[in-house]
């Protein structure tokens, strides 16, 4: 069985700009509570991808509480930016928090790796699975005590 069956994706033409807006407003209670910096740009065109809508946010939300919680209160930014290409649209998700190790970078989407005290190490294994399905491709780049960011390119319609 290969993961697309296994999520039964419902796939339809969805814009990025509409996923990300509805994964920060669940994110929102976060963000306020953290005291986070939000800055979110995007295209003024619609960035429109074949997507399941709902898996996308899942993904999206994964990555945006795990950079929540890896800054600082009353000193995180988060930085969305979505841009366009002809072929491909590309997502990047920045925070200014703690950064993870070269060698813990590597491990990010192992089911069961956790840095987290509490964590079970599924959260970012889950959203690779996600955007593997929808054939895009994620990028993380981290520097210690400059912060993450994931860039996540998918293909444009």
């Amino acid at each position: 069985m290969d993961s697309n069956q296994y999520y039964k994706m419902k796939l339809e033409i969805v814009p990025l700009q509409v996923v990300m807006r509805e994964a920060l407003e669940k994110a929102a209670d976060q963000i306020q509570l953290s005291k986070v910096k939000l800055n979110f740009s995007y295209p003024p065109s619609d960035a429109h991808a074949l997507l399941d809508k709902e898996k996308i946010k899942i993904a999206f939300l994964n990555i945006i509480v795990n950079a929540i919680e890896a800054m600082d209160e009353n000193e995180g930014e988060l930085t969305i930016a979505i841009s366009s290409q002809p072929t491909f649209h590309t997502v990047q998700i920045r925070d200014n928090g703690h950064g993870i190790s070269p060698e813990n970078t590597i491990k990010l989407f192992e089911p069961y790796f956790t840095t987290k005290p509490k964590g079970m190490g599924l959260g970012l294994a889950t959203t690779h699975t996600i955007l593997q399905s929808h054939k895009a491709e994620v990028e993380v780049a981290s520097f210690i005590d400059k912060g993450t960011t994931f860039i996540i390119t998918f293909p444009a319609l």
